[in-house]
C-alpha cells in the first residue's frame, strides 16, 4: 500500500511539473524583454526532452522532472507527503467543490463600530442583508452570478487558498452618509465594503449590478 501510495505521489509531482512548464510557456514568452536585460535570451524547446543551450555556456539545460522532485526533499518535505498524502492533496488538486454562502460569510471578519451606537444597529443589518445575499446568489436568484464572481470581486482569487489568504478578509460597511449605493473592493488587502440600503431588495438589487457590471466578471 505504501509503495503504490508513494508511486502516485511522485506520479502526481511529475505531472504536475509538466502541466506547470507548458502553462507558463505564454508567460516566460512575454518576458523575453526582460531576459535580454539579464544577457539571457529564452530559447523555446518543442518538447521536454530537447535541451536547451543558453547563449556563452558550455551546459545544456533539460527540463528534468526529477529535478522538480529532488526540491520537495529539501527539508524532508517529500518525506511527509508520501507519509501524509492527504494532507497535501488539495495543494496538488484542484478544489472542484462550489463556494457555499456558509464559507463567505465564515471568511470574512466584520469591522464593526462600538456595540450600542447608532453605526453599529445599520452594521448589523447591513450585515444580515450581506448574509441572505450570499444564500441567494447561492441559490442561483441571482444568475449569472455565482459565489465564485462574489469571492473574485474582492480578492482577486475565484477560490480560496488550501491554506487560506495571508491576509484576513475583511468587510467594512460604507459610511451612510457617503450616499454610495454600489460595493467596493481593495483586492490588495481584501477589504469589502458594503453599502447601506435601507431595504434588502434594494441592497440585492445594487449588489448584483455592481459585480455583473464589473468588466472582468461574469
Amino acid at each position: 500500500m505504501t509503495v503504490t501510495v508513494t508511486a502516485l505521489i511522485i506520479l502526481m509531482i511529475t505531472n504536475l511539473f509538466f502541466v506547470v512548464v507548458f502553462n507558463c510557456r505564454p508567460y516566460m514568452r512575454g518576458s523575453c524583454e526582460w531576459l535580454v536585460f539579464l544577457r539571457q535570451p529564452m530559447v523555446y524547446p518543442s518538447d521536454l526532452n530537447t535541451p536547451v543551450v543558453l547563449p556563452e555556456q558550455d551546459d545544456l539545460f533539460y527540463l528534468n522532472p526529477f529535478r522538480f522532485v529532488e526540491g520537495f526533499n529539501t527539508l524532508g518535505l517529500l518525506q511527509e507527503m508520501r507519509a501524509h498524502p492527504d494532507l497535501f492533496r488539495s495543494m496538488f488538486e484542484e478544489d472542484v467543490t462550489p463556494l457555499k454562502a456558509k464559507d463567505l460569510s465564515a471568511l470574512f471578519q466584520v469591522s464593526f463600530s462600538a456595540p450600542g451606537t447608532h453605526a453599529r444597529e445599520i452594521e448589523n443589518r447591513t450585515i444580515c442583508f450581506w448574509r441572505d445575499w450570499l444564500i441567494d446568489v447561492e441559490e442561483g436568484e441571482c444568475a449569472p452570478l455565482t459565489l465564485e464572481n462574489v469571492l473574485e470581486f474582492a480578492s482577486g482569487s475565484s477560490t480560496i487558498p488550501p491554506n487560506g489568504f495571508l491576509l484576513q478578509p475583511t468587510i467594512e460597511i460604507l459610511p451612510e452618509e457617503s450616499g454610495k449605493i454600489f460595493p467596493e473592493a481593495n483586492t490588495c488587502n481584501i477589504v469589502y465594503r458594503l453599502p447601506v440600503h435601507k431595504d434588502y431588495e434594494s441592497f440585492k438589487a445594487q449588489m448584483c449590478n455592481a459585480l455583473l457590471w464589473a468588466p472582468t466578471l461574469v
